[in-house]
C-alpha cells in the first residue's frame, strides 16, 4: 500500500474552510444537512478513506472536523473474495430492479395527479411513454432468469 493510502486518520482529517475564489465553479458553500441545498448549487457527496484502528476513534475525529457537515461515517467492508463480489453483484442486480420500479411508480403517481386540463395534453403523453418504458424495462429485469447460484472454487 502507498504511503498516501496508510496515512493516520488523525493527520488526514483536517479543518475544513470554504474556498472562496473568482471562478464560479471552484465556489464551494457548505451547509448543515439538515438545511436546504442553496437553489443555484448542485448537492455532492465527497468521500474520503482513511485508516484507523477504531470506528469510534475517526467518528469522534471526523465530527470535530465536519462538525454538522458530517453525514455517515462507516467502516468500509471491501469485497475481496470471488464469492463476495459475485454476491455483491447479486444485489446490484436487485438495487436495479427497485430503481425501475420506483421510478415507474413516481411516474405513475405524477400521470394520476396530473390536472384534468392536462390529462391529454403533451405532458401526459410523455408520462404515459416513459412509464411504458419503464414498465418494459421492469419486466425485464424481473423475467431476467439470473442465477447467481454459483460454487466458487477454492484456491486449493
Amino acid at each position: 500500500m502507498d504511503e498516501k493510502h496508510n496515512t493516520p486518520a488523525n493527520s488526514i482529517i483536517t479543518q475544513v474552510q470554504t474556498n472562496q475564489t473568482d471562478n464560479e465553479d471552484a465556489d464551494v458553500e457548505f451547509y448543515s444537512y439538515d438545511r436546504e441545498c442553496p437553489k443555484s448549487k448542485g448537492e455532492y457527496i465527497v468521500t474520503i478513506r482513511v485508516a484507523a484502528s477504531r470506528l469510534k476513534t475517526i467518528q469522534k475525529q471526523a465530527e470535530q472536523a465536519f462538525g454538522e457537515m458530517l453525514l455517515n461515517v462507516e467502516k468500509d467492508e471491501v469485497a475481496n473474495s470471488r464469492a463476495s463480489r459475485l454476491a455483491e453483484a447479486e444485489g446490484q442486480v436487485e438495487s436495479a430492479k427497485e430503481t425501475v420500479e420506483e421510478l415507474r411508480d413516481e411516474l405513475q403517481s405524477w400521470r394520476d395527479n396530473l390536472p384534468e386540463n392536462l390529462q391529454y395534453g403533451e405532458k401526459a403523453g410523455e408520462l404515459d411513454e416513459a412509464i411504458g418504458n419503464l414498465e418494459d424495462l421492469a419486466s425485464q429485469l424481473d423475467d431476467s432468469n439470473f442465477n447467481f447460484e454459483i460454487d466458487m472454487p477454492g484456491m486449493f
